[in-house]
């Protein structure tokens, strides 16, 4: 029996490897997607808005170079390039860490400059959504980091910690531009059924990983409903937004 499992694993592994680098490439296009008008492909599009602070490019560029080392890293799987794979990986623990940063930085830019005089209320509980975000995504990619030594752990959290990023491109995708915030997250949301799939399919039941990371993801998106708009959070996030005026 321990043999036959064996052939299978071997048998499935350049499958759930080929699974990992199409997943990367897809959350890739999504972002591109979305940003394509404001950001990637903007040339060709010059009258679409697009802010005028430096930091978003930054950040821009930097979220980019995560989604490109996603699918590096995971091609280098796909080729059995460990050594390379565990070498790049220092580099995506700087990258992640950028991104935290440009992206707390920039969301506190974006709501600074929200026109009205003083900060109105919308857009200080609109301040939750991309910071618990970028919490989240730095506690996942910490998780991410630590649980290296075990494959099946470490490759699902990456990758549910990059779903709960793309949802800034999701929400920029023709056709859900003006449409209610909801409406992008369960789109977003959508992003994690191939990952459910994948373990229903070849485990016969959810990785602990994918059950923690995703449930992680669909409870905060739930969890900041409730405090978007709380005093405590309106008021923290007003001496926030002053640091950056």
């Amino acid at each position: 029996m321990a043999a036959v499992t064996e052939t299978r694993r071997r048998t499935s592994l350049p499958t759930e490897r080929v699974f990992y680098v199409t997943m990367s490439i897809a959350l890739f296009a999504t972002v591109f997607a979305g940003f394509a008008r404001s950001f990637y492909l903007h040339f060709l599009f010059p009258a679409f808005p697009r802010p005028p602070e430096t930091i978003f490019y930054i950040k821009g560029l930097i979220f980019t170079a995560w989604c490109v080392l996603l699918i590096v890293q995971a091609s280098l799987i796909l080729a059995d390039r460990r050594a390379l794979h565990r070498k790049l990986g220092v580099a995506g623990v700087g990258v992640a860490i950028a991104m935290v940063v440009t992206g707390v930085y920039g969301t506190l830019v974006a709501a600074a400059r929200m026109p009205g005089g003083p900060v109105a209320v919308m857009p200080l509980s609109f301040v939750i959504i991309p910071l618990t975000d970028m919490v989240l995504f730095a506690i996942l990619v910490a998780f991410g980091v630590a649980h290296r030594s075990s494959p099946q752990t470490h490759k699902r959290i990456m990758l549910i910690a990059t779903i709960g990023m793309t949802i800034a491109g999701v929400t920029r995708l023709p056709g859900l531009y003006d449409a209610p915030f909801q409406v992008s997250v369960a789109v977003s949301d959508v992003l994690l059924i191939p990952i459910v799939a994948w373990d229903l399919v070849s485990r016969g039941r959810l990785h602990p990983a994918t059950l923690g990371a995703g449930g992680a993801l669909v409870a905060t998106q739930v969890l900041r409903l409730v405090i978007a708009s709380s005093p405590p959070w309106l008021a923290f996030c007003r001496w926030a937004v002053d640091l950056v005026r």
